[in-house]
């Protein structure tokens, strides 16, 4: 039987990079420390071919950091405080990163067979896995939603959201239903101990994150 290959990092690794990611964003990092972290993140982007959410996250984090940088401190206190939310948005986006970094990267069936090889729960795991793919079709329903609004040409607060609520819930109780038949298929009542056609394994890449980013978040954790 022929087994498929997982190519980003070790699911587990990539959790575990998640939260040394929010204890150096929690760390209160220096700002060079923070570049670091984004331009390692960024570069793994674009080693596992995420180039487009890499533009998008470097757009982000120059933009944030300009308004930090050159407009908060030249407006007035008032207006300062109120742009001071684009600041808390900078300081959690290498969060955010390397939380597409991993969702990027590790697809919902390699995430159950991590979720399996932990020993986590199944009504927990299947929790998971349906959030993870639930999400993307809501945002999917979302935007041809608000198309076809946009083409109908309804421009009242109350039509709009008449218009995107209900067929957002009808949509979410269709969704449901159809993961629940699909579960069932797959013999998820099955007893049986359950096989699984990925293999997932700790590989010298993610070795080398783990030290990479457990040495930064001693280092920051040292500095701070």
């Amino acid at each position: 039987m022929n087994r498929i290959k997982h190519k980003g990092f070790d699911p587990r690794i990539g959790m575990i990079l998640i939260v040394l990611s929010v204890v150096i964003v929690f760390s209160h990092p220096e700002v060079y420390t923070e570049w670091i972290l984004m331009g390692s993140i960024f570069i793994c982007m674009w080693l596992f071919d995420m180039r487009k959410a890499m533009v998008n996250l470097l757009v982000s984090y120059a933009f944030l950091f300009a308004i930090q940088l050159l407009l908060i401190p030249r407006v007035h206190v008032t207006l300062a405080s109120i742009l001071s939310i684009f600041i808390y948005f900078k300081m959690i986006l290498p969060c955010s990163a390397m939380v597409a970094l991993f969702v990027g990267t590790t697809p919902v069936r390699v995430l159950l067979e991590a979720f399996r090889r932990m020993h986590v729960p199944l009504p927990v795991s299947i929790a998971a896995v349906v959030s993870a793919r639930y999400f993307p079709a809501l945002k999917d329903d979302t935007l041809a939603i608000w198309g076809a609004m946009r083409l109908r040409n309804i421009k009242r607060l109350e039509q709009k959201v008449e218009s995107l609520y209900v067929p957002l819930l009808m949509s979410a109780v269709n969704t449901g239903e159809e993961l629940a038949r699909s579960a069932v298929t797959r013999g998820i009542e099955n007893p049986a101990s359950k096989t699984s056609y990925i293999t997932i394994k700790f590989r010298l890449r993610d070795a080398l994150a783990l030290l990479y980013f457990g040495g930064l978040t001693a280092f920051t954790i040292i500095r701070g």
